[in-house]
């Protein structure tokens, strides 16, 4: 296991609020966090959002990275990409669609 890079000069801010649940699409990668292509995986989420006439600006970005690096082989990282929806959507190619629990985070 490698040592945390602490950076006590980010001076990070953490808090916990309470979440309403909502309809995300997403799009699931696999592979070391510093090589997957999230700017591509942005734009295909946004151009699914454009092909259903949603307006931009009624999105909430969530990235979603459920396991835990130092423990996880690089290999088999997973990440989530997603973008909350207005409205009822179907899956498409490799974008999915599932419901975000409300609750505290």
């Amino acid at each position: 296991m490698k040592p945390s890079n602490v950076k006590p000069e980010l001076d990070i801010k953490i808090s916990v609020e309470e979440r309403a649940s909502k309809q995300l699409i997403y799009i699931r990668l696999i592979g070391p966090y510093d090589s997957l292509d999230y700017v591509g995986t942005w734009k295909k989420l946004y151009q699914y959002i454009g092909e259903l006439q949603i307006p931009f600006n009624q999105e909430e970005h969530i990235a979603i990275y459920p396991d835990e690096p130092k423990v996880t082989a690089p290999a088999k990282l997973r990440s989530e990409l997603s973008l909350s929806v207005p409205q009822p959507v179907v899956p498409k190619g490799g974008i999915g669609v599932k419901e975000f629990p409300g609750g505290k985070y």
